[in-house]
């Protein structure tokens, strides 16, 4: 239900910043984090449909690291003075 869920949020985030910023994609590190985690469960899916009996850890490790992924993207861009950016909750 996830994945769905995320891929629907970058697609609607990208017309939504169309309209607000006039740009599709804005380079900021929230979107590109939210991308990476895409990208992850995006090939965590497809390794584990192709081989998902064979290489039980791999998958383990790539749904460890689409975790991580996840948590990179809401803790640290998010609350970081490191990133600045459009997406930026944290800035004083």
């Amino acid at each position: 239900m996830g994945f769905p869920l995320l891929s629907a949020g970058l697609l609607l985030g990208s017309v939504w910043g169309k309209l607000a910023w006039g740009d599709w994609w804005g380079w900021d590190p929230k979107e590109l984090w939210s991308l990476a985690c895409w990208l992850v469960y995006a090939f965590y899916f497809h390794w584990r449909y192709l081989y998902g009996k064979r290489y039980i850890r791999i998958n383990l490790w790539l749904a460890i690291l689409g975790l991580f992924c996840i948590l990179l993207t809401l803790l640290w861009v998010n609350l970081s003075h490191l990133f600045s950016g459009l997406h930026n909750y944290a800035s004083m």
